[in-house]
């Protein structure tokens, strides 16, 4: 997302493997800054990374989520909503797997089917 000569977010795709048989799923990412959350940014990002992913005969998107049960001061469940919301279905959660900021992190796995 770019505005005003700055950017404001990103969302990417990386192959979620090397091997032959997932040349059809990839990784995503996203990230808006905290001032532009909740404003429809993401879900144009994520719209418009689809509508390439799509063209590119894509047809898994992953997604991995930071999560804890009760929110902190660094992780939100902001990220596990608008997964939901921009249509993936969780189908994994790892309990404990990430340490961030000296604290350790479960990790949610989404996926969405992209529409053909």
């Amino acid at each position: 997302m770019y505005e005003g000569g700055e950017h404001h977010g990103y969302a990417y795709a990386g192959a979620y493997s090397t091997r032959e048989a997932y040349s059809w799923t990839v990784s995503t990412s996203i990230y808006i800054d905290k001032d532009y959350r909740r404003c429809g940014a993401g879900s144009m990002l994520y719209s418009a990374l689809e509508k390439e992913l799509k063209e590119m005969g894509i047809i898994n998107m992953l997604a991995g989520v930071a999560y804890l049960d009760e929110e902190d001061e660094y992780i939100s469940h902001d990220s596990y909503k608008f997964h939901i919301k921009e249509g993936f279905s969780q189908v994994a959660h790892i309990k404990s797997v990430g340490k961030k900021f000296d604290r350790w992190y479960d990790l949610l796995w989404f996926q969405k089917k992209v529409e053909r």
